[in-house]
């Protein structure tokens, strides 16, 4: 788990928003007490707390940017097929790599196919995608809202962050959302993209925000569809396939690797897989 945090402004930056930069990422050190960045331009800051996961090196530290200087990325999660996405940018663009993390993959993607890229993440993620060539930036979410993503427009800037706590800090004359609360006292959540906080949004699972001077689109990228006559029987030996492979590519890490195990059926499955594709799992169950 890592935390993002960032503010873009149609003008330039002021003092006063560096300033806050540093105490939204700075809320967010639990998430990612390995180390931290920000990073400030013209109309963007952009701050990062890291949990090491792939490439502990000090390179891979964020904010990342690209060898022109031109492009930058924030990440929090993690893209599992990262390794089959960087073979074909390099057969693709001719690229070279100064790191081994999956940050570099997806920021090198976005810079080459823009929000076209999204479409071919296999993980779990919440990014913002710096273009200071067309001071334009670009928000997304995974697929099923793993990664948490916050945001709010405050008209002359706009606000984002893994946590609400961190976005509030942005946010002048805080007030709670009525219709929230009756939402959370009702189903035990807040449905995104609502938050307890007006103006605080939470930004759907699926979607990206496109963000410059002109504009400001919200897109869905992914939707599950069904097919029309939906059948449930799937054959075992298909199945089992993609099992293995879902928890083969969930192994690829440069630390220790883990399993909940509850004594459920799904939970014993996948710690057993693990279990015979790579050696030192350790399952931890939990009482209460």
């Amino acid at each position: 788990m890592c935390g993002i945090a960032g503010i873009w402004s149609k003008s330039a930056i002021s003092r006063d928003a560096a300033s806050l930069m540093e105490e939204m990422t700075q809320r967010q050190v639990h998430r990612g007490p390995d180390t931290g960045g920000t990073i400030q331009m013209e109309n963007v800051c952009l701050g990062h707390r890291r949990l090491s996961i792939i490439d502990l090196d000090s390179r891979s530290n964020q904010p990342l940017k690209d060898l022109s200087g031109n492009y930058y990325l924030i990440f929090n999660g993690e893209i599992y097929n990262y390794l089959e996405l960087k073979n074909e940018l390099i057969s693709k663009y001719d690229l070279r790599f100064s790191t081994t993390s999956d940050s570099e993959v997806l920021l090198y993607g976005l810079k080459h196919e823009g929000e076209e890229f999204i479409q071919k993440l296999n993980g779990f993620f919440a990014f913002a995608f710096y273009d200071s060539v067309k001071n334009e930036i670009l928000l997304a979410r995974d697929r099923y809202g793993i990664k948490p993503l916050y945001y709010s427009d405050q008209g002359n800037h706009f606000l984002f962050a893994s946590e609400l706590k961190s976005v509030i800090k942005g946010v002048k004359n805080i007030r709670i959302d009525k219709k929230s609360l009756f939402n959370y006292l009702q189903l035990s959540y807040i449905p995104a993209p609502n938050t307890i906080v007006e103006g605080v949004k939470k930004l759907k699972p699926g979607h990206f925000i496109k963000i410059n001077a002109d504009e400001f689109n919200i897109n869905q990228y992914y939707n599950i569809r069904l097919p029309e006559r939906y059948t449930p029987q799937v054959p075992l030996a298909d199945f089992r396939r993609k099992l293995n492979d879902s928890v083969e590519i969930r192994l690829r890490a440069d630390v220790p690797v883990g399993t909940f195990l509850s004594g459920g059926l799904d939970s014993s499955i996948i710690t057993l897989l693990a279990s015979q594709k790579k050696e030192g799992i350790s399952s931890f169950s939990v009482g209460f």
